[in-house]
């Protein structure tokens, strides 16, 4: 079986209210990027980007509020 490679991109905006700011209403908007590559048909590995924004600042960067916050995370699976 040929390695095969993927990509895909997914957005959205959600108004809501979110109760760990103690009931502040806000509406986010989230991004993600996915890039999948299966070099073998048992393995997949996969590199995903999350973009998340807030038009509060309810994430922490560091020690500090802001309103938006990026998350890259690598992922390697064996399939048997």
């Amino acid at each position: 079986m040929p390695s095969a490679l993927t990509a895909a991109s997914q957005a959205s905006g959600i108004p809501c209210v979110n109760f760990s700011t103690r009931g502040v209403t806000q509406t986010l908007w989230e991004s993600r990027s996915t890039i999948e590559f299966k070099p073998v048909r048992s393995l997949i590995t996969r590199f995903e980007f999350y973009y998340d924004k807030s038009d509060r600042n309810v994430f922490l960067y560091g020690s500090h509020a802001a309103n938006l916050q990026e998350t890259a995370s690598l992922q390697v699976i064996y399939l048997f």
